[in-house]
């Protein structure tokens, strides 16, 4: 029998895909694979070794980013992640980057300013320290592996 995983992934220009068990004792996240064939080859072998309850995708909020020069990659990573779960039947959720960051971080206050991709990191940081989250460019990861426990604990 396989073992039960979340999958969460970040679609961003950083972005990564991780997976936690149900107890939270096994966990991995990755770099976002360069090309979408490598990407595909990720989940589907993930599909191949674990039985996938749910993968949680980060949805990019169209509004926010329009004018902005990431918009087309973040959008191109998003459509090819939902491509290929759809390819993969695997059962899948959607979540707002707000949604799923203040059930970590809290609400946030009027007027406050904050460093969302620090606190991911330092979140991940604690609540996984087999994986290093140390690097700037490891909050795509970091986003990752939150979003798939905000999926195994909310969905």
């Amino acid at each position: 029998m396989k073992k039960k995983i979340w999958v969460g992934i970040d679609p961003g220009k950083t972005g990564g895909l991780a997976w936690v068990n149900e107890d939270l004792s096994e966990y991995k996240a990755f770099y976002t694979p360069e090309n979408l064939n490598m990407m595909a080859n990720l989940l589907r072998d993930l599909h191949c070794d674990y039985k996938i309850v749910k993968v949680t995708i980060e949805e990019i909020p169209v509004m926010s980013l329009v004018g902005k020069a990431p918009y087309g990659k973040l959008k191109f990573n998003e459509g090819s992640w939902n491509g290929i779960i759809a390819t993969l039947s695997l059962p899948t959720y959607k979540v707002r980057p707000l949604k799923w960051q203040t059930s970590f971080f809290g609400q946030k206050r009027k007027g406050e300013k904050r460093n969302t991709k620090k606190l991911s990191r330092e979140h991940a940081m604690r609540m996984f320290p087999n994986e290093d989250f140390s690097k700037v460019k490891d909050d795509g990861r970091s986003d990752a592996i939150l979003i798939a426990k905000y999926g195994k604990d909310n969905l």
